[in-house]
């Protein structure tokens, strides 16, 4: 599930898997490339959270692991 903007009046939304220069990577929802909705992310060295994104920032429910 993709939550869109308010102020958007067209946002496309789709599932991805990004690996960072840093190792790092995340695999879910995106809204004009930036992580929106569920997404898993992990961290280069070993950490990990699940949960909700928006506007690219930790947003919402979710669970961080080590």
């Amino acid at each position: 599930m993709c939550f869109v903007h308010a102020f958007c009046s067209f946002c496309y939304c789709y599932r991805d898997h990004k690996t960072f220069k840093s190792g790092d990577w995340h695999e879910g929802a995106y809204v004009d490339d930036q992580r929106h909705g569920y997404g898993v992310y992990h961290w280069a060295c070993g950490d990990r959270y699940e949960g909700e994104w928006s506007c690219g920032r930790l947003h919402g429910k979710g669970t961080k692991v080590r």
